[in-house]
């Protein structure tokens, strides 16, 4: 993935550096799903009004030469409203609120109408640390 959060790159500095512990709000990670830029307010996540859009548990296989991806395909189900233009995409660690930990934008931006039923499949998302 392209961006590490400021909120998680702090964190992570200061657990390592510092041996201060690392908190996060919940132990799952989840996938947002984003029609402009990702910013912590979460302003352009896609709408939970009328889509049948909500954001997804993912799983991760462990760590191995400096990367991870998802070990399981993550299914956001069918959409009964349109998302529109989903261009973006986040991990965040809360269902609702919480903070972003990573971003990225997709290969390819996916208009979601009613009826699409977008996914990763398992391997998709990738996190690599450099």
């Amino acid at each position: 993935m392209a961006d590490k959060s400021t909120t998680l790159s702090n964190a992570m500095l200061n657990l390592v550096l510092r041996n201060v512990a690392y908190s996060p709000s919940t132990t799952n990670v989840f996938v947002a799903l984003f029609t402009g830029v990702v910013d912590g307010a979460f302003t352009n996540e896609v709408s939970t009004s009328g889509t049948n859009y909500s954001r997804k548990q993912v799983t991760f296989s462990a760590a191995s030469s400096g990367q991870t991806a998802n070990s399981a395909e993550v299914d956001f189900g069918v959409a009964t409203g349109n998302y529109g233009n989903v261009q973006n995409f986040a991990l965040v660690d809360n269902s609702t609120g919480g903070n972003i930990l990573y971003s990225d934008s997709l290969t390819v931006a996916q208009t979601v109408s009613t009826g699409n039923q977008p996914k990763f499949a398992i391997g998709a998302i990738t996190v690599q640390e450099s």
